[in-house]
């Protein structure tokens, strides 16, 4: 239901209501039934049998020979009814306002996921890259380290190959200096 259509249906029960105890006297003088025009406006709103075939309101009576304009009359059921009606439709109105309320926060929530998601999306495409580019690096570090390592081994063999031709020349000489004090 619409507003609208919870204005309708409250202005037909209350012009019922209000037709029924007498508050407007229809033409003619004389008070009529609660089968007004208002009736079918009622039972177009889908409101309750119980509502639409309420039973008018008591009559006051008026003396012979007074006027014959007829006093308000109030059933007891009547003003619980409007009462009962408004904080119906002030319930109604209510639930719609928080309604259109969680509407909105749904929307915004729904906005801010999406956002978030693609945010989420980015960053695990920056990942990815990142990781990629780590393991090119653990690669380069591992051919670096064996390239240093490899170098230090070909460095210990040639200091070897050196202090044994060192070590080939020292005999010599000492050899040289033994032959040459002889002549």
């Amino acid at each position: 239901m619409n507003g609208r259509t919870i204005v309708v249906m409250a202005a037909a029960i209350m012009l019922a209501t209000a037709t029924s105890c007498g508050r407007f006297p229809q033409k003619g003088g004389a008070p009529q039934p609660a089968a007004s025009a208002a009736a079918p406006m009622v039972a177009r709103a889908g409101m309750p049998a119980a509502v639409q075939g309420a039973e008018p309101a008591p009559r006051i009576a008026t003396a012979p020979g007074a006027e014959s304009t007829p006093q308000i009359g109030f059933n007891s059921s009547a003003p619980s009814i409007t009462e009962t009606l408004e904080k119906t439709v002030d319930m109604l109105l209510q639930a719609k306002a928080e309604n259109e309320r969680l509407k909105l926060a749904l929307a915004d929530s729904d906005r801010k996921t999406a956002e978030k998601d693609a945010k989420i999306q980015e960053l695990t495409k920056q990942l990815d890259v990142a990781s990629g580019d780590v393991g090119k690096l653990q690669e380069a570090l591992e051919k670096w380290k064996s390239d240093v390592l490899g170098f230090r081994d070909e460095m210990r063999k040639a200091d070897e190959a050196e202090i044994q031709v060192l070590q080939e020349i020292l005999m010599l000489l000492k050899g040289f200096a033994k032959e040459k004090p002889t002549q």
